[in-house]
């Protein structure tokens, strides 16, 4: 039995030819038995129902290659199981990998997999549902939307989808309750739930939030004057956002609970299609319960 299986999404880096046939002689290289040890995923959840058997035949690791939807789909299944996670970003946010300080380039993020040690990080479960990095309502939810809808992908059609994203988006009501603490009542144009600190592309909307600390951060955003907007934008790539009367952070018990009316949600950058209505989200946080192969971090 292989001991190292390796799930490809085959429309992850579409534009780069050399990709599949890169990790089908990357797949060769590590292969120790006549079993497949490379899987090439034909249809959502696909990755999900290999993930799920890898376990059950004990493989040790699986190397995910794609962009954040393929890494995530493994990665739920994966929470709570000895098998270790190993990522080889192919997407355009690459949200976890980048929070991980795996590299992005593929040779280098390749020998990563293979050579560095496991350790073990947090994740989160919204209603059941596990994530890694943010889950956001409103605004982040919105401009994740939008973004999948636009032709290019990149730090700039981000920028583009934030700006325009904003001045459409109206305040939503949330009510944050805590075990022994006060119900905290807030109008925001978003919230986000940080186990990590970023959204991808390096969009840094939690710089002190740790992905292995047992903790988790809740960001409320809202709607400040137009003209502030292009220096909450610079303060956000550039890892260096602050409280102040427009962004504040609050830090989480394990178990909390969010009631909204919004209707735009996302988990991990997958946008959640929600009816319209007033409803209720109990989130978790789940120490040290996932096996990843970092980078240097």
């Amino acid at each position: 039995m292989n001991s190292t299986w390796i799930i490809l999404n085959p429309n992850a880096g579409t534009k780069d030819k050399t990709l599949i046939p890169d990790i089908e002689a990357k797949a060769k290289s590590i292969r120790k038995s006549s079993g497949p040890n490379l899987f090439k995923t034909q249809y959502p959840g696909h990755a999900s129902e290999i993930t799920k058997k890898a376990i059950k035949q004990g493989v040790e690791k699986i190397i995910a290659v794609g962009g954040d939807g393929t890494v995530n789909e493994i990665a739920k299944e994966l929470v709570h199981s000895k098998t270790a996670l190993a990522i080889i970003p192919a997407g355009s946010g690459n949200g976890l990998a980048r929070q991980l300080k795996i590299p992005m380039g593929r040779q280098k993020a390749w020998e990563t997999a293979i050579n560095s040690e496991k350790t073990a990080i947090d994740s989160l479960e919204i209603n059941g549902e596990a994530f890694f990095c943010t889950a956001g309502f409103g605004f982040d939810a919105f401009v994740t939307h939008e973004f999948h809808n636009m032709p290019e992908r990149g730090l700039m059609s981000y920028a583009k989808a934030s700006v325009g994203s904003y001045f459409k988006f109206p305040d939503q009501n949330f009510e944050i309750l805590q075990p022994g603490k006060d119900r905290i009542i807030v109008d925001a144009i978003g919230v986000t739930i940080a186990n990590a600190g970023q959204y991808g592309n390096n969009a840094w909307i939690s710089p002190l939030s740790d992905i292995r600390d047992g903790k988790a951060e809740l960001v409320i955003l809202k709607k400040m004057p137009s003209y502030l907007l292009p220096g909450f934008l610079y303060k956000l790539f550039q890892k260096k956002l602050i409280p102040d009367n427009y962004y504040s952070t609050i830090e989480l018990s394990k178990t909390f609970t969010i009631k909204t009316d919004c209707n735009f949600l996302h988990v991990d950058g997958e946008v959640i299609p929600l009816e319209k209505g007033y409803r209720t989200y109990k989130i978790k946080i789940l120490p040290k319960s996932l096996n990843i192969i970092p980078g240097k971090i």
